[in-house]
C-alpha cells in the first residue's frame, strides 16, 4: 500500500505515525478494507451482511463489529497450520528468537478467547495445510511505508473457507518491543485467517488496521464476539459438509 491510499482512510492515525506516534516505533499500516480479487464466478456475501452461519444474529454476542466487515467461516476444526520458512532473527541484543512460537501464542489468544472452539496443529507437509505462513526479511526496520502482515484466503461462495496465506514480515534487530508487538500482528493476521475479513473501526481492538511495531495489546471483547458471530459460537461442531465449487481470494493487510 501507497502512503496516499493510507492517507485516504486512515489520516489521523497516519499523521501521528510519521511524527512518531510518541514512541517513534514503526507501525503496521493495514486497509481499513479488504481488497477482494474475484477469480471465478463465485459470488459472495455482501460487506456488512454480518452472520455467514445460520442460527444468530449480529446481536448474538455483543459488542462486536460484524456489520463493519464480512464474516467467512471454516467449516470444521483443527485446522492445520503449516510454517514454509524459519522465523528466526537476530534481535538487537545480539540473541536469536524463533518467531514461530510468537505466531502461535498470537493464534492461540483466539483457541482461549473460544473456549476451545478454534483448533490447529502444526503440520510439516504442506499439502496438508489449510494456512500456510511465510516469513519475508525486511532490509532494516519497517516504517509506516511498510506492511507487517499480509493475508489472503480462498472462499467457497457460501462463505466457508478454502485456504489462507499469511505473509509476516520479520528484520533483524528487533527489540524485544517488537517481538511482543510481533504477537499482536499475529494474532490480527490470524483473525482474517479465521475468517474476520476487513478491520474494526475502534482502535482498542486488535482487529483495528493500524498498530506500533512496539507494543502489543491483547484481543478485545469486540474481537472475541465478532469471532463468535462468525460462527454462531460453534465453531464447525456437527458440520460434516464440505464445500466446493468457485472460489473468491480476499486479501487482507
Amino acid at each position: 500500500m501507497q502512503s496516499k491510499k493510507v492517507l485516504m482512510y486512515l489520516p489521523v492515525m497516519v499523521c501521528i505515525a510519521g511524527a512518531g506516534c510518541g514512541g517513534g516505533g514503526g507501525v503496521n499500516v493495514i486497509a481499513s478494507r479488504p481488497v477482494s480479487t474475484d477469480v471465478s464466478s463465485a459470488v459472495l456475501p455482501p460487506n456488512g451482511s454480518g452472520v455467514s452461519l445460520p442460527g444468530c444474529t449480529s446481536e448474538s454476542f455483543l459488542p462486536n463489529f460484524s456489520k463493519t466487515i464480512m464474516l467467512y467461516h471454516w467449516n470444521k476444526f483443527p485446522l492445520h497450520v503449516y510454517f514454509e520458512n524459519s522465523g528466526v532473527v537476530t534481535k538487537d541484543d545480539g540473541t536469536q528468537v524463533d518467531l514461530i512460537p510468537v505466531a502461535l501464542t498470537g493464534l492461540n489468544e483466539w483457541v482461549t478467547a473460544t473456549g476451545d472452539g478454534i483448533a490447529y496443529d502444526v503440520t510439516s507437509d504442506p499439502k496438508l495445510a489449510n494456512v500456510t505462513v511465510h516469513f519475508t526479511s525486511l532490509n532494516s526496520s519497517p516504517t509506516e511505508k511498510d506492511l507487517l502482515g499480509v493475508e489472503q484466503s480462498a472462499i467457497f461462495a457460501d462463505g466457508t473457507m478454502k485456504s489462507a496465506d499469511i505473509q509476516f514480515s520479520i528484520w533483524s534487530g528487533m527489540t524485544s518491543q517488537n517481538v511482543s508487538g510481533f504477537q499482536e500482528t499475529c494474532a490480527h493476521e490470524f483473525g482474517h485467517a479465521l475468517g474476520l475479513n476487513g478491520h474494526s473501526e475502534d482502535s482498542r481492538d486488535v482487529m483495528f488496521a493500524v498498530h506500533l511495531t512496539n507494543t502489543m495489546k491483547p484481543l478485545s471483547v469486540r474481537d472475541v464476539n465478532t469471532m463468535k458471530t462468525a460462527y454462531c459460537n460453534s465453531f464447525g461442531r456437527g458440520v460434516s459438509k464440505g464445500a466446493s465449487g468457485p472460489v473468491t481470494l480476499v486479501t487482507n493487510y
